[in-house]
C-alpha cells in the first residue's frame, strides 16, 4: 500500500527481528492512519534531504516486537508515529555518529 509518494506501508512496518522472531508486526486501521501522516512528515524530511532516498531502518512496531527489542511501551513507534532513516546519499551511520 502506497502511504505517500515514496513511502509504503510494507518497508514501514518491516522488522528484521520480527521475521526472525515469528512475531506478527500487522498495524491495526489507527496506526494505518498514524503511518499515513508519518509517511507525508518523511516526504518533507525527503525533500530537505535534496529528495535523495532515505532507507527506513524502523519504522511501526507492534506491542510485541517493541518489548522484543527492548524499548519502552511508550514509544511513538507503537503508534505508528516514529521512524528511523538513513540517507546513503550523506554517508553511512557510522560516519555520522562519529
Amino acid at each position: 500500500m502506497q502511504l505517500s509518494d515514496h513511502f509504503t506501508l510494507e518497508e514501514l512496518v518491516r522488522s528484521d527481528t520480527a521475521i526472525r522472531l515469528d512475531i506478527n508486526n500487522t498495524p491495526d486501521e489507527n496506526a494505518i492512519e498514524n503511518l499515513k501522516i508519518l509517511a507525508n512528515g518523511l516526504e518533507k524530511v525527503r525533500s530537505e534531504l535534496n529528495n535523495k532516498p532515505m532507507n527506513i531502518t524502523s519504522g511501526y512496531r507492534s506491542l510485541t516486537l517493541n518489548r522484543a527489542l527492548k524499548s519502552k511501551d511508550s514509544s511513538w513507534h507503537v503508534l505508528g508515529l516514529a521512524a528511523d532513516f538513513h540517507s546513503p546519499s550523506y554517508g553511512d551511520i557510522q560516519s555520522v555518529m562519529k
